[in-house]
């Protein structure tokens, strides 16, 4: 069991990886912030949390020059839930990392804010969740175009930046959304049941 999670885990960082490498060589920087975002939770999900703060930073550093304060703040969050659970040694690491991307003051434990308790209450049940929602994305866009591959996961993203999370819930709209943009139509929808 912890090694199928341990390969959907780099399944899901290798996807992150192409969809990264497509916004960035489009020269989609807002995008690509979501992503390092998304790489850091991943690093943090497996407890490399220096990996984990090496791209939040990124992340958020990336959110900053954007201007896009929610993107800031809600990958601080994510940051600090992560240094929370880091060792001491990995702690000072990623306390060395910020400094050097010239963010300012090292936030306070108190700026992960209620997210925290949410994040805290974490279960392998839940990592099973997400992997498992990971899986229905990685089926999804396994054969599509890298233009079309881009489509689908900036509208899964979008959906879930206008829910506020970074949690994957395949909610109706969602599916929707995402038959849209693989060009499944009504009638093949009928063939194709959620």
């Amino acid at each position: 069991m912890i090694a199928e999670e341990r390969r959907e885990l780099d399944a899901a960082k290798n996807w992150y990886l192409k969809a990264l490498e497509i916004d960035e060589r489009l020269g989609k920087e807002h995008a690509a912030a979501g992503t390092y975002g998304q790489l850091g939770i991943l690093a943090g999900m497996r407890e490399r949390y220096t990996e984990s703060g090496q791209w939040l930073i990124r992340c958020v550093a990336t959110f900053a020059r954007q201007h896009d304060k929610a993107g800031v703040q809600r990958n601080v969050q994510n940051l600090m839930v992560f240094f929370g659970r880091a060792t001491a040694t990995e702690r000072e690491g990623i306390k060395k990392l910020w400094e050097e991307a010239g963010l300012g003051p090292f936030p306070a434990p108190e700026d992960a804010g209620p997210k925290e308790r949410h994040h805290r209450a974490s279960s392998r049940a839940e990592c099973s969740s997400t992997i498992g929602r990971m899986r229905t994305m990685r089926d999804a866009i396994d054969n599509l175009d890298d233009v079309t591959a881009l489509r689908v996961l900036s509208s899964f993203a979008q959906a879930n930046l206008r829910r506020g999370s970074f949690e994957t819930e395949l909610t109706p709209e969602l599916h929707e959304l995402l038959l849209g943009e693989l060009g499944v139509t009504s009638v093949n929808r009928a063939n194709h049941p959620s």
